[in-house]
């Protein structure tokens, strides 16, 4: 069964290594916060460029080879990574992991869809158990190793992934799926976009929730743990409370039977909304961590629903053709965010979680455009429509 498989590579690919230390090894080697911030831009604009031909290539040849691909890719720039002691060569490890996202990107989602929201929810916290213990591993040995050995670690990780990747069997849908020439392939991509317009708004509030997030955990919370002397295992301990919000994945399932896919999407955006917004008031590290773990949270009940549904609307042969085109105005959104919370950041940091914040909120009627009704699964209705 293909699941497992997905699961060990999720999982070797989450270990959270690197997020303990990430922000004191860039300030160890001399850049100052908003150089950090740009790596982030780097890998944006790095998938941006690159998510759409290789899209269309994992529909011809085959999701599981995209995500062998890609986890060579991860690979190289792990070691690149290691290697690495001034901003352009961290410049370039970013740029190579943006090229290994963009292979993997909505492959490994094509081939979770056939479980639903179920299998979504198992990858999420497949990724945040991994998140979790490698946390405390990466705490323990930063309070008695110092961080080079994890970004040793790092590389192993890496290896690991790569080796479970290369296990997944070829795709068996391709024989009776045939997939057009690259040209038409896009066109047809483009044709289903128009038939369902409503996962270009999904696909744009779920981005600004994760991005969001995620920017001002490293450009909020990581630095202020930092100035707060917390260092080794109280690090570790803090990632890896980020790291089990993680598990609320799996309560996304029956909540979206309960209360429907819309109104948790919903919930959800608006709770993250005010959680970032809060951040500022905030002054002590445990107070920071906990809002961030509960801003995580929501939005771990929000990504198995939208996956799902997004994915599912898609017709099989051109899943990952449309997934790919759709992160291009969502790496647009996220482009623009990260330069505003860097410019934002450098003048008064409270301000950029402000502006985020109120983002997050704005952009919550868009779950509103409409969406799929009642039973969502690789045979519904927006499905055939499209």
């Amino acid at each position: 069964m293909i699941l497992p498989r997905l699961l060990g590579m999720r999982f070797f690919q989450s270990a959270n290594l690197l997020g303990v230390i990430l922000t004191l090894y860039y300030r160890a080697h001399g850049l100052n916060y908003v150089q950090i911030l740009s790596f982030e831009i780097v890998l944006s604009l790095t998938m941006a460029l690159t998510t759409v031909p290789l899209g269309v290539w994992a529909d011809r040849h085959g999701r599981a080879a995209a995500l062998k691909g890609g986890s060579l890719l991860f690979l190289l720039a792990a070691l690149a990574f290691l290697a690495a002691r001034v901003y352009w060569q961290f410049v370039v490890c970013d740029a190579l992991y943006g090229l290994g996202f963009a292979w993997q990107s909505e492959a490994d989602t094509a081939l979770l869809v056939p479980g639903g929201a179920a299998w979504f929810a198992r990858d999420q916290a497949v990724a945040a158990a991994a998140g979790l213990s490698s946390s405390l591993v990466a705490g323990w040995l930063l309070e008695t190793n110092g961080m080079h050995v994890l970004v040793v670690l790092n590389v192993v990780t890496a290896l690991l992934a790569s080796a479970v990747t290369l296990t997944l069997p070829a795709d068996a849908r391709r024989a009776p799926v045939p997939v057009p020439a690259p040209a038409r392939q896009v066109t047809r991509a483009v044709g289903a976009i128009r038939g369902a317009p409503w996962v270009v708004a999904w696909t744009l509030a779920g981005t600004v929730a994760f991005r969001l997030v995620g920017i001002n955990l490293m450009f909020w919370d990581l630095p202020l743990w930092v100035q707060h002397g917390w260092h080794g295992l109280w690090l570790g301990l803090g990632v890896a409370t980020l790291s089990a919000a993680g598990w609320a994945s799996l309560l996304s399932p029956a909540a979206r039977r309960r209360l429907g896919p819309r109104t948790v999407l919903t919930l959800t955006q608006v709770a993250m909304g005010i959680l970032v917004a809060a951040l500022p008031l905030l002054g002590s590290p445990w107070g920071l961590t906990l809002a961030m773990a509960a801003a995580l949270a929501c939005q771990s009940w929000q990504r198995p629903i939208a996956d799902a549904a997004i994915t599912a609307a898609i017709p099989e042969p051109l899943r990952v053709s449309v997934l790919s085109m759709l992160d291009l105005p969502a790496l647009a959104v996220t482009i623009v965010a990260e330069v505003g919370v860097g410019l934002l950041g450098d003048a008064h940091l409270a301000w950029a979680l402000f502006a985020s914040g109120g983002l997050l909120a704005a952009t919550t009627p868009l779950w509103w455009v409409r969406g799929p009704t009642g039973h969502v699964g690789p045979e519904a209705p927006v499905a055939r429509s499209a």
